[in-house]
């Protein structure tokens, strides 16, 4: 099931987002350690509990110089999978 435009997202319970000593982003859960690049870290560093979303993608598309339609499947794709996995609630 995809993500509605306007679902807007927030950290699942005991998930925190984390830049350890190295500079690289994670995603600390229970009993889980997930390593981000570099633009999965600003799209989980855009999910905030307030913005949808579209509004992550608006946001994002202003800092890359991507397609929309392959930004939006990206982001999409990431949350959606975050969400599976009980990491992201709506």
């Amino acid at each position: 099931m995809a993500l509605a435009p306007s679902a807007v997202l927030r950290l699942g319970p005991g998930v925190r987002l984390r830049t350890i000593a190295d500079g690289t982003s994670v995603l600390l859960a229970p009993e889980t350690i997930i390593r981000l690049n570099g633009s999965a870290a600003n799209i989980m560093a855009s999910v905030n509990g307030e913005r949808s979303v579209q509004q992550i993608i608006d946001l994002l598309a202003a800092e890359y110089a991507v397609p929309l339609v392959q930004l939006r499947a990206e982001v999409n794709r990431l949350l959606q999978g975050f969400c599976e996995r009980g990491l992201l609630l709506q």
